[in-house]
């Protein structure tokens, strides 16, 4: 037998011994002792005995540690072997040794996680808390916190990705312990929705703790909200290139993830393992230009085919390989090389680019100043009755759909912006704002005067020429049928 001192006491002397620290040890002792007699062999419950006055007797406060080694004793025991159970008390008295705080919640916690710790691990299991201890009350919470969250760890990682976890608490403690405490914390419901993937956003969220331990805090959130709703086929090869990226000090890695999966939404479903090669691509050539890419993707997509898209980047990525400084611009879309590539490749006419011309246009065919806008700048302002992108105007400015992909080709689209632009314009043109109720009839006989209640609604009716006027079944800027399911008409 492997006592714990070489001075092996009886039961009744620890009992006697026990005595001596608050009543809860000798109250536990006796119940656990009760329940152990039965199932383990004289002469491991005496070892076990004097492994629990061993570690009350550790410290001032050690005797809190021995009340929760007595407690946990019956329902650990269950679980395992006598010889590792026995063993399972020696390490946490070495626990007791350097911290009562890390003994106790080793103790408590043993438990619950017994049901999933294999014997062979209990040793690992206390040397990965106890790396995160250095003497601090913080990093006593740390460990502490550690060994209560590892029954709910271990219902979805692995013991060695457990321990890989572990590792990137001590990276991260090293810089803040409360940062460290959060991600374990945001740990617990995050690596659920992760599935087999939570190992390779463990090997992510260390490299930002080396890296840029300050981004940690945005990388845990980017997941939460990005992560979980991607298929592994798609989650893996992005977490695996924000790590990529973030090794090569090319991005911050929760924006990489946040744009990657909002690209990956957008992309076709059949095309988003392509987008992903493309993006590796250009991580290859030039690295800082990959989050860019997966940035403006989204919003190209909208302008243009996926396989348009494939096209801009590929011409995008020859500039990268030519001139590394004008690539990021290109990618973020603000070089003029960029937004030229775009053009000639989208059949959508956008009216940011036509606005002065068409402008020239209705001054043209009306002869007055009229400025031209976007119609959704009435939408965001909750002004008129329209929805979206319908164009209208109230007699100074005409309002039109921001893009136009009606048709296939840019002069079709651009012929459709006149047609809406000359149809608003009419209105003013010939005089709809000008139209008053009380004013006497000059091309028809003027009944109005007759009408019921037409003093009121002369009122209503003045007032109701000064709004804005639209089409009884506008035309929409995608070519979408009007409310009755037909054509719209222009």
């Amino acid at each position: 037998m492997n006592a714990p001192d070489s001075i092996v006491l009886t039961l009744e002397q620890v009992g006697a011994e026990l005595q001596g620290f608050p009543a809860p040890v000798a109250e536990r002792f006796k119940l656990a002792q009760s329940e152990l007699a039965g199932r383990l062999a004289g002469e491991s419950v005496l070892e076990w005995a004097n492994t629990g006055l061993e570690i009350a007797r550790r410290t001032v406060r050690s005797w809190e540690a021995a009340s929760e080694f007595f407690d946990a004793s019956p329902a650990v025991q269950r679980q395992l072997p006598s010889g590792q159970f026995l063993r399972w008390g020696r390490t946490g008295s070495v626990l007791c040794a350097g911290s009562p705080s890390l003994a106790v919640a080793f103790f408590k916690s043993s438990p619950a996680a017994m049901l999933r710790l294999r014997p062979r691990y209990i040793d690992d299991w206390a040397n990965v808390a106890r790396a995160l201890y250095r003497g601090t009350w913080k990093s006593s919470a740390l460990a502490g916190r550690l060994f209560e969250s590892t029954p709910r760890l271990l219902e979805t990682i692995s013991f060695d990705e457990f321990c890989h976890f572990g590792e990137f608490l001590e990276v991260l403690s090293r810089r803040s312990y409360d940062m460290a405490s959060e991600s374990l914390t945001r740990s617990l419901p995050l690596f659920p929705s992760l599935g087999q993937d939570a190992d390779h956003f463990i090997s992510l969220a260390k490299a930002v703790a080396e890296t840029s331990w300050r981004h940690v805090k945005d990388l845990f959130e980017a997941a939460e909200s990005a992560l979980g709703d991607l298929p592994s086929a798609q989650r893996a090869p992005l977490i695996a290139l924000a790590r990529r990226l973030t090794a090569m000090g090319a991005g911050d890695a929760g924006q990489v993830l946040r744009a990657g999966s909002l690209a990956m939404k957008r992309a076709p479903a059949d095309s988003r393992g392509r987008l992903m090669e493309l993006t590796d691509r250009l991580a290859s050539v030039h690295a800082p230009s990959a989050p860019e890419f997966l940035s403006s993707a989204p919003g190209i997509m909208e302008r243009v085919t996926f396989q348009q898209l494939v096209e801009w980047h590929d011409q995008g990525l020859s500039l990268a390989r030519e001139n590394p400084d004008a690539a990021a611009a290109y990618f973020r879309m603000e070089s003029t090389r960029s937004a030229e590539v775009l053009d000639a490749l989208s059949s959508s006419v956008e009216l940011a680019r036509i606005k002065d011309v068409l402008s020239m246009y209705c001054r043209a065919l009306t002869g007055r100043s009229i400025d031209v806008s976007a119609a959704q700048q009435l939408a965001d302002k909750s002004i008129g009755w329209f929805q979206g992108e319908l164009p209208t105007t109230e007699g100074t400015t005409v309002f039109l759909p921001k893009v136009i992909n009606r048709y296939v080709t840019k002069d079709e689209n651009f012929g459709f912006y006149k047609v809406v632009a000359t149809h608003q314009v009419g209105h003013i043109e010939f005089g709809s704002f000008e139209f008053e109720f009380s004013r006497p009839s000059t091309v028809f006989d003027d009944i109005r005067h007759e009408l019921p209640g037409a003093g009121h609604t002369a009122e209503a009716g003045e007032a109701q020429t000064k709004q804005q006027i639209t089409l009884d079944e506008p035309a929409t800027a995608d070519g979408q049928q009007g409310a009755d399911g037909k054509e719209p008409f222009i």
